[in-house]
């Protein structure tokens, strides 16, 4: 279990177990102390989310880049079948689906991981067990995969939430608007 900040410059900070890297800190120690992660672990591009799954975490820039870290044994880091079973101790960029695409939201489960594009679509990926990832299956997804608009009705889906083992998904504008103004703030 661990627990992670973020402040309105887009740095952050993690504490709590460490054992899968899920700090990313680059090792597996566990941290009664927020420590800070340094921008450049993110390409040296400041951080404009961040949530904590059971044992990894995923980080949103304020470009829309994402990155995950820690436990990859369901695939919820969505770095393909190559960490799958070891995990990764530092921050790593997402690429797959996502690799032209905007994000502006994520969500982390107990062993998957959610996101929002610009355009208002959901990617998922990790545990497929009871469906909850989407897909109408229940198949590991290792990498980004969209889940089809026509599950919402067509409509711009805006935000995201994750269980221990369930995913909520919002549609609307107003929040997507609010998010792109706050990038734009902090750009300045």
């Amino acid at each position: 279990w661990h627990t992670a900040v973020l402040a309105s410059d887009g740095e952050s900070w993690l504490c709590g177990a460490g054992d899968f890297g899920q700090l990313g800190h680059g090792d597996s120690t566990s941290k009664l102390l927020l420590t800070r992660l340094s921008k450049g672990l993110f390409g040296k591009l400041p951080l404009m989310m961040v949530a904590c799954g059971g044992s990894h975490t995923v980080a949103l820039t304020q470009i829309g880049s994402v990155w995950t870290f820690g436990n990859g044994a369901d695939g919820q880091l969505g770095l393909g079948e190559s960490v799958r079973r070891m995990g990764v101790s530092q921050p790593t960029l997402v690429s797959g689906e996502l690799q032209d695409i905007v994000v502006e939201y994520v969500a982390a489960g107990f062993a998957f991981t959610l996101a929002v594009s610009e355009a208002g679509e959901v990617f998922t990926w990790g545990k497929g067990a009871d469906g909850r990832l989407g897909h109408d299956d229940e198949e590991d997804q290792v990498l980004p995969r969209a889940v089809g608009r026509e599950r919402f009705g067509g409509g711009k889906v805006v935000q995201v939430a994750a269980g221990v083992v369930r995913a909520f998904h919002q549609g609307g504008g107003c929040r997507a608007e609010r998010r792109r103004r706050l990038r734009r703030n902090r750009a300045r």
